[in-house]
């Protein structure tokens, strides 16, 4: 049988589908137990807040961490399927490229400002952009559909750190393209140079200096994707 080739880049939720994970966000957090309580066998309970700095750390190193806050941890999670985890990227920091199979994300800024880059479609007409760059500091929300690529850098003179909303609580499996977790290290270099039109000498240097994982040290990275972006939002 002939499979059909699927694209290599999916394109941006659709409204629809945005519009209805909002409300799965507003129903998950609000829901109609607004006084604080949840009814268990027909007596109300008194909910309690959660601190997301107790929750375990999925990673961590110098340069960020992240703590995830699964349904056993908070129980308005449990039939929500949204995950919530928080990211802190330390100054002059990435969260490497890479993209999410399996959710997509909403995020809101705690704290300073930072700069995220989104690959888009080659096959995206010249009404899109094909790669989508933009500042977002404390206050701001964003949202990031799976299958993009994508990376989070911090600026030099501050943290960035940010909550995010998932659209999926299983494990989501992040495919990383920088650093020493790259799926590209489980590739045939000899494959990656033909794929790439370059020389086995050139896959070697791009992959084999990558000591760090996931959250990069990345000084200045911000500053240089902000030029690229023209200095705006």
């Amino acid at each position: 049988m002939k499979a059909t080739k699927p694209p290599s880049i999916i394109h941006a939720v659709p409204k629809k589908i945005f519009c209805e994970w909002q409300a799965r966000l507003f129903k998950a957090f609000l829901g109609s137990n607004r006084d604080g309580f949840d009814s268990i066998n027909g007596k109300k309970k008194k909910t309690k807040a959660y601190n997301v700095h107790e929750a375990d750390t999925d990673f961590k190193n110098c340069n960020g961490w992240s703590p995830t806050v699964n349904k056993q941890d908070l129980r308005l999670l449990r039939d929500s399927n949204i995950g919530v985890s928080m990211v802190t990227l330390t100054k002059g920091s990435m969260m490497g490229l890479h993209w999410n199979p399996r959710a997509s994300e909403m995020a809101i800024v705690l704290q300073g400002q930072g700069m995220i880059r989104v690959a888009r479609s080659s096959n995206a007409n010249d009404y899109e952009c094909k790669t989508l760059r933009f500042r977002v500091k404390e206050g701001d929300v964003f949202t990031l559909p799976r299958f993009h690529p994508m990376a989070k850098m911090s600026s030099n003179n501050d943290s960035f750190v940010f909550m995010r909303f998932s659209t999926s609580t299983k494990r989501n499996y992040p495919q990383f393209l920088a650093g020493q977790s790259s799926v590209f290290g489980i590739l045939d270099r000899q494959i990656l140079a033909v794929s790439f039109n370059v020389t086995n000498t050139t896959i070697d240097q791009l992959l084999t200096p990558q000591k760090e994982s996931i959250i990069l040290d990345c000084t200045s990275c911000a500053e240089e994707e902000e030029k690229h972006n023209g200095g705006g939002n």
